[in-house]
């Protein structure tokens, strides 16, 4: 069924308003015919009633699943076009101000410091990255606008050391 994934719900939708009109179309003659088996003539009646009302109900009951299985071919055509999930970054995100708030060039190194600026204060966007460099191959020194970070590197990885508020 297009309800479990199994079709386009779409599709699926028009199965069931084809299959509407041939249930209450069909159920036109099926109800009397087991009505007058179960009560007689009077069953037969009931029978009549009951395809009657199947005769309009199964065809509004498939309108509404063609509705269901559009919006739902929708919504799975929207959200497919719009996950994020194919989209990898290329490069870390540039350097958004330099030392008196400008919008620089992307620079690598820049954008590589902004990103442990941001590891280190929580992402404060209001403290600005001024300049990384290291002291010796196992030391750095982060500038930012706020704060003087001394750290040690491991392994590429960097480890707060002690920070001086400016």
């Amino acid at each position: 069924s297009y309800r479990s994934g199994g079709i386009d719900p779409l599709v699926g939708g028009l199965v069931s308003f084809s299959h509407g009109i041939v249930g209450g179309v069909g159920g036109l003659v099926k109800r009397p015919v087991e009505g007058f088996t179960k009560q007689g003539a009077v069953g037969a009646i009931k029978g009549v009633g009951k395809g009657l009302i199947g005769l309009f109900a199964k065809p509004a009951a498939g309108v509404l699943d063609i509705a269901t299985g559009a919006a739902t071919t929708v919504k799975n055509f929207s959200s497919k076009s719009s996950t994020q999930e194919d989209i990898t970054k290329s490069r870390l995100s540039r350097c958004c101000a330099d030392a008196v708030g400008l919008l620089p060039r992307y620079n690598e190194d820049a954008a590589r410091g902004q990103r442990l600026l941001y590891d280190l204060n929580n992402s404060d966007t209001n403290e600005l990255f001024i300049a990384l460099d290291n002291v010796t191959h196992k030391t750095s020194i982060l500038v930012s606008s706020e704060n003087i970070y001394y750290l040690k590197i491991y392994y590429g990885e960097h480890e707060l050391i002690w920070k001086v508020s400016l």
